[in-house]
């Protein structure tokens, strides 16, 4: 059998989450790790003990841990395109008041609608309409220098280094890789929501009734 695997990791508490591995056409979760914090060694353990038993992994989709996105050589990797929307809209609020942010914001909504050639067209534009005011330095008192618009050049920097992992879906067509990892956030919000009705649940008991929740999607 094969699949296409979507990761991701959802948090109870700051030290205690679950990582989950879920077929992206049926729904099913596939392997579990509870985890303190997420690593890519997790990630791609999880990969190895699902391929060892005997599913073929046709691609994953998974949020922008570049060492993550770096280190799966087996298959096409899709970053998730609106974990790329968040980063960007954390970093120039919801209504930015730069027009540079204005712009960029306008263009990661319009994202998931456009194609490959055509999103990078329009953002090889703005980085260059841009270029000069991104570069704008501000004298501090102790007489050094810093960049003017860090949150605008911290966004730049987030959409080109995902980039190349962003339009995967595209490039496989044959695949049916899905842009986001939406469907496996929609099961981890109805795990955090039940687990708010039972929040008196020590980890351990905590862990058992993940475990019943997540056996009803195998």
């Amino acid at each position: 059998k094969s699949a296409v695997i979507i990761l991701d990791t959802t948090y109870f508490s700051r030290t205690f989450g679950v990582m989950l591995f879920q077929d992206a056409s049926s729904g099913k979760i596939l392997y579990r790790k509870f985890v303190k914090n997420e690593t890519n060694r997790d990630y791609l353990d999880g990969l190895r003990y699902i391929a060892e038993r005997g599913t073929m992994i046709k691609a994953v989709v998974c949020d922008g841990h570049v060492g993550l996105l770096q280190s799966i050589h087996f298959c096409p990797v899709q970053m998730c395109q609106f974990h790329q929307f968040q980063i960007v809209r954390r970093l120039l609020t919801n209504n930015p008041h730069l027009p540079a942010g204005v712009e960029l914001l306008a263009l990661m909504r319009r994202m998931f609608s456009m194609r490959k050639e055509e999103f990078i067209t329009a953002f090889d534009k703005w980085c260059e309409k841009w270029k000069e005011f991104l570069a704008e330095r501000t004298l501090l008192i102790s007489g050094k220098t810093t960049y003017t618009h860090r949150r605008l050049r911290t966004a730049r920097r987030s959409v080109k280094t995902h980039l190349p992992w962003l339009y995967t879906c595209e490039e496989h067509p044959d695949i049916q890789i899905p842009n986001t990892t939406n469907l496996l956030e929609g099961f981890n919000s109805q795990l955090k929501r039940a687990l708010h009705n039972h929040n008196g649940l020590n980890e351990a008991n905590k862990k058992k009734f993940i475990d019943g929740l997540i056996n009803t999607k195998k």
